[in-house]
């Protein structure tokens, strides 16, 4: 506010003048637009960022797990049986990880994972609990042992990495937490006899937001965001 006083022969006499009523009106109106603009974006970005984060420590927990696995020359093969029991392969895959909670597959009334997901394009999506279990840092997975064992063969070409899949886990980066959909926080990795591979690497799987999200692990690991 400023103070402004005239000289003689008014010198009795001094203004202040500052912001009027309408003024400060106008302008906290304009904050107000601005960050109703910008607010979401921020939220958005900040969210993505801790999704793609999660992504990379899921990769990295299930990566160090498979080699101290093979430091202890236990193959993928005997985690694995390829029998569809899945909670047998569970217990023995857990433990190389900071398991708090096992859950395995559910008939004890314990569930590791909420009731309803989504596909990233909004459509429902039933999430196979064959064997769950809950790690330290708050993420939750499933395994999914495949029939056949090592020797299924998500690719006919025998070079191709998928060519020797053991089983599958699918894991929650922030378990309960919203928003509880594939491709945001819900994400698919693929052991192989080889090592960890996250789906959409090596078997065409797109990650689009009019999709299911299935290959966004891959995408989000070779970019290194969330750009979608």
């Amino acid at each position: 506010m400023l103070r402004r006083c005239y000289t003689p022969p008014r010198n009795d006499i001094c203004y202040r003048k500052g912001f009027t009523l309408a003024e400060v009106l106008l302008v906290i109106t304009i904050i107000g637009v601005v960050a109703s603009l910008t607010l979401p974006n921020l939220i958005s970005s900040v969210q993505k960022q801790q999704y793609v984060a999660g992504v990379k420590k899921a990769q990295s927990t299930l990566s160090q797990a498979y080699t101290l696995f093979i430091a202890d020359d236990t193959t993928m093969d005997e985690i694995f049986a390829g029998d569809s029991q899945y909670v047998t392969a569970l217990n023995r895959f857990i433990t190389k990880l900071n398991v708090i909670k096992n859950c395995g597959n559910g008939s004890s009334g314990q569930h590791c994972f909420p009731d309803y997901y989504e596909l990233l394009n909004g459509n429902p999506y039933v999430l196979f609990e064959a064997a769950t279990a809950i790690l330290a840092d708050g993420s939750s997975i499933v395994m999914i042992d495949n029939a056949g064992g090592c020797d299924n063969h998500v690719s006919v070409t025998s070079s191709n990495p998928l060519y020797n899949t053991c089983g599958s886990i699918y894991i929650d980066i922030n378990g309960y937490k919203s928003p509880n959909q594939l491709g945001r926080d819900l994400f698919f990795f693929r052991i192989t006899r080889t090592g960890v591979i996250p789906y959409g690497a090596y078997d065409g799987t797109a990650c689009v937001i009019t999709g299911s999200g299935t290959g966004c692990a891959s995408k989000i690991l070779l970019d290194g965001d969330m750009k979608y």
